[in-house]
């Protein structure tokens, strides 16, 4: 079920400027062995503001901890993605579950999804690459 969104995309729902996170649940991926599988396919979002949450009937509750450290805390994947160049490729890695790796970034003007993957080891291929020609792109490799 594609519901047009991704983690770290802005939730946009009523003007909401919250990041869309995913939910965990106890399922795995398993592309490895029939992609695409269930899990990655029904990923279930949640905004980080306003709650509104993708409506799949599998999505299970996301286990929230507001208690934050502000001492230790580092940076969120969107905000290291903020601060990538517009002009230059840069990316910031997502740790994936299991059998994959993502990865967000910018690319500059004129750069084709070949040049963008050249950048990865992608030698147990790829899920998906998303490079739409706005300059910002999201991968999905497999790392098993």
């Amino acid at each position: 079920m594609d519901h047009g969104l991704i983690e770290g995309d802005i939730c946009n729902r009523n003007g909401c400027k919250g990041i869309m996170g995913e939910i965990e649940d106890d399922t795995c991926c398993s592309c490895h062995i029939n992609p695409p599988c269930s899990h990655c396919v029904d990923m279930c979002y949640r905004c980080s503001e306003c709650e509104f949450e993708t409506e799949t009937p599998e999505c299970a509750p996301a286990l929230t901890s507001k208690k934050a450290n502000p001492c230790t805390r580092s940076k969120t994947h969107q905000e290291a993605f903020d601060e990538l160049s517009e002009t230059e490729f840069g990316y910031v890695t997502i740790a994936g579950k299991y059998y994959w790796m993502e990865y967000r970034g910018k690319y500059p003007e004129g750069m084709s999804p070949r040049q963008i993957l050249d950048n990865f080891n992608v030698c147990f291929g790829f899920k998906w690459l998303r490079a739409p020609s706005n300059g910002i792109f999201h991968l999905k490799v497999y790392t098993d």
